[in-house]
């Protein structure tokens, strides 16, 4: 994981290698998409209970359009909702990384990635507050 590159929300490439050393839940997620909208509150409710070395890292998969590009529609949506503890876009690269753990293209999913990059789970839909709580704990 710590090898892959995303995009900050400016376009600028950033290396997940930046977290190394600290566990990571990360939320592929997008702006239309209700059961993700649902799923970050969850996170955003647990937030202050979870551990301080867990990075919640947001990784939208918005598309550009007409109107607006992917990181627009997501600096919309954050202006009047909270932000993980890095926002940014899902690029190529890291997209096809979850590919060959979970070839489904259903959207939200949650991976929880140990200090040392190796993911430890991947889950799809919304998740209960229950278990969000509990593999934050044990992530080490």
């Amino acid at each position: 994981m710590h090898r892959l590159t995303v995009t900050d929300l400016d376009g600028k490439p950033v290396s997940l290698a930046q977290f190394a050393g600290r566990p990571m839940i990360i939320e592929i997620w997008a702006t239309w998409c209700g059961p993700c909208l649902a799923n970050r509150r969850t996170v955003h409710a647990l937030r202050p209970s979870m551990p301080e070395r867990v990075v919640v890292v947001g990784l939208s998969i918005d598309a550009d359009s007409p109107r607006a590009t992917g990181a627009e529609l997501v600096k919309g949506y954050l202006r009047s909702n909270p932000a993980n503890d890095f926002e940014g876009m899902a690029s190529a690269e890291f997209m096809e990384f979850v590919r060959r753990i979970n070839p489904s293209n259903s959207i939200p999913k949650t991976m929880y990635v140990d200090s040392k990059g190796r993911v430890a789970d991947l889950s799809e839909g919304t998740q209960s507050a229950k278990w969000l709580a509990a593999m934050a704990k044990n992530l080490k």
